[in-house]
């Protein structure tokens, strides 16, 4: 963890910022906004994320992203009555579109893009994702 920054959300951040994060990616940035700033959050959407792919030969490697939750609505989320269950199930769901999960119409797993009402956490088929994702090789040195 890299710790606070004064970057904002940016829809063309560039995955390298040699001013201000010199010889290295650009970290995962994970931040507040609101519909005002971030046009993908108009309507009743919470948050939205993604990740940066590089080409390595025939494969590409994710090598940084961000995840941007609209504060405003947030807000809101906290304030009812099982709200930080539903704020948490927003969270986790961006993460796992950062780390590569797609949407899927299963109404029982976390990555529906419709939400499950009471579901704070990845379900099996999310689980069968990700240890899917953890399979891929490594490339050290990108």
């Amino acid at each position: 963890m890299d710790g606070p920054t004064s970057e904002g959300p940016d829809e063309k951040r560039m995955p390298h910022q040699q001013e201000r994060y010199p010889n290295r990616w650009a970290p995962v940035l994970v931040a507040w906004s609101d519909p005002g700033e971030s046009l993908r959050l108009v309507g009743d959407t919470a948050g939205f994320a993604g990740s940066f792919p590089f080409p390595v030969g025939d494969d590409r490697v994710y090598v940084t992203g961000g995840v941007t939750l609209d504060g405003p609505q947030f807000n809101k989320i906290i304030g009812d009555e099982d709200g930080r269950v539903r704020a948490r199930a927003v969270i986790e769901h961006e993460l796992g579109h950062l780390v590569g999960l797609a949407h899927i119409p299963d109404s029982g797993q976390l990555m529906n893009p419709d939400g499950v009402k009471g579901l704070a956490t990845y379900g099996p088929g999310d689980l069968t994702g990700l240890n899917q994702l953890g399979k891929g090789p490594c490339f050290a040195g990108i």
